[in-house]
């Protein structure tokens, strides 16, 4: 059985807990092909969610697949356009 709740996803099993997995700044240029400045630069425009703990940001995949997912939408809709 799962439980949702806002930043964390906890799975029991024999009482035991399990964080979620989180993604940092590193692993996200690495997955979308950007700089470090392109990725501060989508935080700021709010294109891109992520959330700071203590001086290091961190990501969660679900919203790094949504930024994906409007991208590609975002390029379909500009091609049809054209």
């Amino acid at each position: 059985m799962a439980l949702y709740c806002h930043w964390l996803t906890k799975t029991i099993y024999g009482g035991a807990f399990m964080p979620k997995e989180l993604l940092n700044i590193k692993q996200v240029q690495e997955i979308l092909g950007i700089s470090e400045r392109t990725a501060f630069r989508l935080l700021k425009d709010k294109k891109l969610k992520g959330f700071k703990v203590g001086r290091e940001w961190r990501f969660e995949p679900s919203d790094i697949d949504d930024f994906i997912e409007r991208q590609r939408r975002e390029a379909e809709g500009n091609k049809d356009a054209a």
